[in-house]
């Protein structure tokens, strides 16, 4: 499951944990330890805040994706004590959805951006293939 979207990522990890019995807190914990980047640091943060009972509305905001936000409020509501299985597996599937909307608009720009270096360094190649004997031959003549 390499290369897969870091919420979504967590959202699977902590989903299978949680299914197998283990606490939100629990899964979170082992997630963090578990995983290097950028949301696992904000993940331990925001949980660090959490914790330390103070308001997690900063890290919410600093978070700038929508998805990021909904999953860590889905979190704080399990850790509140709320049961949030459901919820989890309907936020997966919107994850989901999005991703797949974002490989596809990806995919969509490839053949524009494989254009570049097909006209900057290809076409120059293939012009001077199709003109050089030209000048060789005009080069010749001036040459005589």
């Amino acid at each position: 499951m390499e290369g897969l979207a870091p919420p979504l990522q967590c959202l699977l990890d902590v989903r299978a944990s949680i299914e197998s019995g283990k606490s939100v807190r629990t899964s979170l914990l082992a997630y963090i330890s578990s995983r290097k980047g950028s949301f696992a640091t904000l993940l331990g943060h925001w949980l660090a805040t959490i914790e330390h009972k103070r308001d997690p509305k900063a890290i919410l905001d600093s978070t700038g994706s929508l998805y990021r936000r909904s999953l860590l409020e889905i979190f704080e509501l399990g850790l509140n004590g709320h049961p949030i299985l459901q919820k989890l597996i309907e936020f997966e599937e919107e994850l989901v959805a999005a991703c797949e909307e974002e490989i596809q608009r990806d995919l969509d720009l490839l053949p524009f951006k494989l254009l570049c270096p097909l006209l900057f360094c290809q076409f120059p190649a293939f012009l001077l293939l199709l003109l050089g004997p030209i000048f060789v031959q005009l080069l010749q003549e001036l040459s005589q």
